[in-house]
């Protein structure tokens, strides 16, 4: 340092506590290291050499947890997901290396206690376990992933909500798109397949559109259902849901949107035919975004 400022033709000032040995740090300097060099002369190439190589195994492991993790796991806009089979597939010594490198590429700082809880979760979680970690977050156990999430969800509003414009429902948001269609084109419907996170409505007091969370026994027309309501022509929202592989914990507050209070669109998931206007009449046309 004293070298660089002479090169560098600045004045400078020594602070007189560098010498007093009734700091630790002073102790170390002048004590401790002249201590160690006399028995180990090359000390200072030894500490770069080992910091060096820790930087390079850091690298390494960023480098594996930018591969296990999963940015465009279903649903859209969940939080990333890894891959629980390689996961489990780990020692305890390996995971608590790997979980806080996961972790650090998604924004989160894992404590020791928080690693150590880590990898014992990991490979005896069941499907739909959580474990919470410090800082407000949680990693959920789904069918094939970790999810790492913020642990607060607001809560969607009790009871149902009319569908106007934008509209804030727990977790979700929807938003008019103006200008856009849900009608795929003439060409074959099959070779592009319809957005379930948008719908259309007509655009009429005649309909009323409202949104609610989903409750068991729920159910929604199936595409191309022949009549309206039949119940050889409906699923079970719940089926659908494991169908998108989304575990019980995402589920919950999840909204349903009821067209003449019948269900017709599960943002994410399902639309069913009544939430397409194709043709004719003036339509609304809504996405739905999930935080």
């Amino acid at each position: 340092v004293e070298q660089y400022v002479r090169d560098c033709g600045l004045v400078w000032i020594d602070d007189p506590t560098n010498r007093s040995r009734v700091f630790f740090r002073n102790r170390l300097r002048l004590d401790l290291l002249p201590a160690i060099r006399r028995v180990q002369p090359n000390l200072e190439n030894e500490l770069i050499a080992l910091s060096a190589g820790a930087a390079r195994i850091r690298e390494a492991l960023d480098e594996v947890a930018r591969g296990l993790i999963r940015t465009g796991a279903p649903p859209p806009g969940r939080a990333p997901a890894v891959d629980a089979a390689t996961l489990e597939a780990l020692d305890d010594a390996s995971l608590r290396v790997l979980w806080p490198a996961i972790a650090a590429r998604m924004g989160v700082v894992l404590d020791r206690r928080g690693t150590e809880r880590l990898a014992r979760f990991t490979p005896r979680a069941r499907i739909g376990a959580r474990m919470q970690l410090s800082g407000g977050f949680e990693v959920l156990r789904e069918r094939s992933v970790f999810t790492l999430r913020p642990c607060e969800i607001p809560a969607p509003a009790v009871g149902d909500v009319p569908l106007r414009d934008a509209l804030r429902f727990g977790r979700f948001r929807f938003e008019v798109v103006r200008g856009a269609s849900t009608d795929p084109g003439p060409a074959d419907p099959a070779a592009r397949p319809a957005d379930p996170w948008v719908a259309s409505f007509p655009d009429s007091h005649e309909f009323k559109v409202t949104v609610r969370a989903w409750r068991p026994g729920d159910r929604i027309d199936a595409p191309g259902s022949r009549l309206a309501g039949a119940a050889q022509d409906r699923r079970r929202v719940k089926r659908l849901f494991a169908d998108a592989r989304i575990a019980g914990p995402l589920r919950e507050g999840w909204p349903v949107v009821l067209l003449n209070e019948r269900i017709v669109w599960v943002p994410g998931v399902r639309r069913a035919p009544d939430a397409t206007v194709r043709a004719g009449g003036a339509s609304i046309v809504y996405r739905c975004h999930a935080d």
